[in-house]
């Protein structure tokens, strides 16, 4: 995989966790507060990183979240 591939699995991870944000709202929760959501997101999260180590030894996990997060 490339570095355009990391960041387009990046952008869809994003948009996972800005939709289950937006689900929060509209059900009136915090949005600090998880539900099955974001537990399925993470989890989904979790495994895309192994693939991406187990295929890119030198692809970092960090750089990767970090990403997600902006």
């Amino acid at each position: 995989m490339t570095r355009k591939d990391y960041i387009k699995f990046a952008k869809v991870f994003k948009k996972a966790w800005i939709e289950s944000d937006l689900q929060k709202e509209y059900e009136g929760k915090s949005k600090n507060q998880a539900n099955a959501t974001d537990n399925i997101i993470g989890t989904m999260l979790d495994e895309v990183i192994e693939i991406f180590e187990n295929d890119n030894p030198r692809f970092c996990q960090d750089t990767f979240r970090d990403a997600i997060s902006k």
